[in-house]
């Protein structure tokens, strides 16, 4: 029985690790007007925007929460797109997201390679994301398309080094810096996002009904010694354990309540 009891917890352990809530936020700085990015004029502009994720989404007692992903929306208007360089700051980690689009790339078979960059005007509402493989670097991209996604022209930094080290400061000021590094064509920000998806451990109903059936069974077989005359069987510690599990959650939830932890 004592053999059935440990592979009940180390279930258990394995349950309870692997059960998580996932959310996904956003945060969007609107400007209105319309920000002009100084033309020719590699020292830019700088855009600040205050995230408190934990502030929004209070964590469990005692849990913390971690970052798996993040993302960033651009919604720039004219322009020429193959001069400007932008890049996203937080916690002492900062990641390009362009670096002047098409520089170095033939855009048809036999033509010679760009000096300047594309010279489409705009990104309009374009996302920056890691995973969109689909779609490729936006770096190869003449005409980006509002609404999707493409990868961040970011090098070897990527954005998910925001997600490292875990359990990262969700308390900060997001930093976005934008420049035009050559003349004659005028870029204007007209907004941009901070997606940023989470995780945060959660107990598990399942985990504490398998350590459930596992005290139940030692406490059958505990019954069955004692009517056999056993008078040195001792109440089984996996009801103990159970028992303490059910009140963790007892208190999880009660908290969560009263606004102290994270509850849904």
């Amino acid at each position: 029985m004592k053999k059935l009891t440990l592979i009940c917890l180390a279930l258990l352990s394995a349950l309870g690790v692997s059960r998580a809530e996932i959310l996904t936020d956003s945060w969007t700085q609107t400007l209105s007007p319309a920000v002009v990015i100084p033309d020719d004029n590699p020292a830019g502009i700088t855009f600040i925007m205050p995230i408190d994720w934990e502030a929004l989404h209070p964590p469990s007692f005692g849990a913390s929460w971690t970052f798996l992903d993040v993302n960033v929306i651009l919604n720039i208007s004219g322009g020429w797109n193959g001069d400007l360089y932008a890049h996203l700051s937080y916690d002492s980690v900062t990641v390009p997201l362009l670096n002047r689009v098409g520089t170095g790339n033939p855009p048809n078979a036999g033509e010679p390679q760009f000096t300047f960059g594309f010279s489409t005007a705009g990104f309009p509402g374009i996302t920056l994301d890691d995973q969109a493989t689909a779609n490729g670097p936006i770096h190869l991209i003449e005409f980006p398309q509002a609404g999707q996604a493409y990868q961040p022209d970011h090098g070897t930094v990527a954005l998910n080094s925001f997600c490292s080290p875990l359990d990262v400061n969700s308390d900060g000021e997001w930093t976005l810096f934008l420049s035009d590094l050559s003349g004659n064509y005028e870029s204007s920000v007209l907004d941009w996002t901070v997606q940023i998806t989470a995780m945060i451990p959660e107990p598990s109903s399942f985990s504490l009904g398998l350590l459930g059936l596992g005290a139940l069974l030692e406490l059958i077989a505990f019954a069955a010694q004692r009517l056999r005359g056993r008078r040195d069987a001792v109440i089984p510690g996996a009801l103990w354990l159970y028992l303490g599990s059910v009140l963790s959650v007892a208190v999880w939830v009660v908290l969560s309540v009263l606004g102290i932890g994270h509850f849904r």
